[in-house]
């Protein structure tokens, strides 16, 4: 089932399940695993939403979020993860880099 978004971006729902997580390590992982038509598929749906994103949440003390807009935030550091993929790489990985299950993102 998706985790809620706030109503006005409720079309950004579908992500949820797979991007919205508890930690930078499994962001990372996340895109690490995914494969380019799935980080394509994000990016292309948040890129046009995000100036709006940002607004809306900039209108909330980050520390005292609901569910809902906290969901909205952790989406949208999903989609900063994936955009160096999209825009840098052109993989879901480094190319040429080392293989990435040798490095441990921190908490």
């Amino acid at each position: 089932m998706s985790k809620r978004l706030p109503e006005s971006f409720a079309a950004l729902a579908s992500f949820t399940d797979k991007w919205v997580v508890s930690t930078e390590a499994e962001r990372h992982l996340a895109r690490l695993t995914a494969g380019m038509d799935e980080l394509r598929s994000l990016y292309d749906a948040m890129l046009p939403r995000m100036e709006a994103i940002i607004e809306y949440l900039n209108g909330f003390d980050l520390k005292k979020l609901s569910e809902e807009n906290r969901n909205l935030l952790i989406l949208s550091f999903s989609f900063i993860e994936v955009s160096t993929s999209i825009e840098f790489f052109k993989s879901p990985t480094v190319p040429d880099g080392f293989d990435f299950r040798r490095f441990k993102v921190w908490k």
